[in-house]
């Protein structure tokens, strides 16, 4: 029994020491089984038999899953054209390495190569949302940052204003968001601009009444007892809106009493200030009609949507030229422009001088010296411009950042849109970029 103590101890040591060694050959011979694996995967790869190539790396992979394997059979199907194996390999390896900054480089750059710039920003979004960082990622979204996808086409537009727009088919009208949604169905005959009242007229030709939508394109509110009514203008915060009926404009409330007309040719009231014409002549009026000085003009500065002042600022044509004047009506700086577009932001409306466009501020001074045949005034940062008879959009350094494409042109939206004439419809594009990552 004595020896007994002694041999116990001596085999379960052995017994251990088996145990090591077995382990350590099961793993030696895995790890070679992984090399010899993975270098005839490679070398199929060099020979470029994908099918083998494919196999042996996936036996690699089972014996020993990383990213960077992954990504090496993901790099192999981009090598040997078979982009749809490449793309699918690399959204695994996100999947399975979610915090992994090279599997997105991985397959932001691969869908940049194939030029798919939407699933470009679909992945960038993901690796923004995670808190990753990589240079090469941010390189591409800048080189990319103004890339725009086609949402919807129409035969008309006005431009964009309180986040909505006018469009129309045909001859019908309704309005669209920033982001292309439909507010309100194309269906009416005649509408007027939304604003920051939250209201917009609408006309259907068989009722005698016109009406407001509200934000949501809902029916809210009936002008009655007015004989007629063919055009609505911009509702104002004191929900004042100028109406056409036959040849003459008026202004009324939004319970249908008449505050002051008739003119040929009216502006919004907006800053307490409503631009009228009568015959060839234009004159500033308040809010009860009263003119606000003496003079007479030749023009008075109008958008698409008939807003005169903005951002306390207008334009006036007299005998001389354009002039830049406040909505106290004093003169702001000494220039005289050969014509000129309202304040669309703080600074930069375009203006003319000679025979090009170019760009003052809120003070007149100059912000982009004349340069392009024609310009609308910069709108969230960006101005669409006129280049060799064809548009495109400008930042405020002047770069040209969407390139001259198109036949005419609207302004630049907070939510990254835009509305462009590609030969004889409307389209609105809108960034990926905004889209995606804003």
């Amino acid at each position: 029994m004595k020896n007994y103590k002694f041999i116990v101890p001596i085999a379960l040591v052995v017994l251990l020491l088996l145990g090591v060694y077995l382990l350590y050959d099961s793993r030696s011979k895995t790890e070679q089984r992984y090399q010899s694996y993975l270098a005839e995967a490679r070398e199929y790869r060099r020979l470029g038999i994908m099918v083998d190539a494919e196999d042996y790396y996936q036996r690699a992979y089972e014996i020993h899953p990383s990213s960077a394997l992954g990504l090496e059979l993901a790099a192999c199907y981009d090598e040997l054209y078979y982009p749809d194996k490449a793309a699918s390999a690399g959204k695994h390896m996100i999947d399975d390495y979610p915090t992994e900054v090279s599997t997105y480089e991985f397959l932001i750059d691969h869908y940049y190569r194939q030029g798919s710039i939407r699933d470009v920003y679909k992945y960038a979004q993901i690796y923004r949302k995670r808190g990753l960082h990589s240079d090469q990622i941010e390189e591409i979204l800048t080189a990319e940052q103004y890339t725009a996808r086609r949402v919807s086409t129409y035969h008309n537009v006005t431009t964009f204003c309180a986040g909505a727009c006018a469009v129309a088919k045909k001859d019908y009208w309704g309005f669209v968001d920033e982001t292309g949604n439909v507010i309100a169905a194309l269906r009416y005959d005649n509408v007027g601009p939304y604003s920051d009242s939250g209201f917009a007229g609408a006309k259907l030709a068989r009722d005698k009444d016109a009406f407001f939508l509200d934000k949501n394109g809902n029916k809210r509110w009936v002008l009655e007892g007015i004989d007629q009514i063919d055009e609505l203008g911009y509702v104002n915060s004191s929900n004042v809106v100028p109406l056409r009926s036959g040849d003459k404009w008026a202004y009324y409330d939004m319970d249908g009493n008449r505050l002051f007309g008739d003119f040929d040719e009216v502006s919004a009231m907006n800053w307490g200030i409503a631009a009228v014409r009568t015959g060839d002549l234009w004159t500033l009026r308040d809010s009860t009609g009263t003119p606000l000085n003496q003079e007479t003009y030749l023009g008075v500065a109008l958008n698409e949507n008939h807003i005169a002042c903005w951002y306390d600022r207008f334009f006036v044509e007299q005998g001389d030229g354009w002039h830049l004047l406040d909505s106290k009506l004093n003169p702001i700086g000494t220039t005289v422009y050969n014509g000129a577009r309202i304040f669309c932001d703080e600074n930069g409306a375009a203006v003319r001088i000679g025979d090009l466009w170019g760009f003052i501020n809120h003070d007149g001074s100059i912000m982009l010296e004349p340069k392009y045949e024609d310009a609308r005034s910069f709108s969230n940062g960006l101005a669409a411009v006129e280049v060799n008879g064809l548009w495109g959009y400008i930042d405020t350094e002047g770069n040209m950042v969407i390139e001259p494409q198109f036949y005419d042109a609207r302004d630049f939206t907070a939510s990254g849109s835009y509305f462009a004439k590609t030969q004889y419809d409307w389209t609105l594009f809108r960034l990926y970029s905004a889209q995606y990552l804003n």
